[in-house]
């Protein structure tokens, strides 16, 4: 059994980690793609609230 040079190995460990760490960017942009999709079809829009801490344009200044 022969053994790879130290400069084939490091190339060979070189390609392994671009390899590990595209995977790990595509694994990722895939699933926050399909978190962003998923997470609209279940939210209900706020719906508006009347307080008095908040400001209203169209309010009378002389109503309480």
């Amino acid at each position: 059994m022969e053994f790879l040079s130290l400069a084939e190995a490091w190339r060979w460990i070189q390609i392994g980690f671009c390899m590990a760490v595209g995977g790990g960017v595509i694994i990722l942009g895939v699933l926050g793609a399909m978190m962003g999709s998923s997470s609209g079809a279940d939210h209900e829009p706020e719906t508006p609230h009347c307080s008095r801490c908040c400001p209203r344009p169209d309010a009378d200044p002389d109503e309480p």
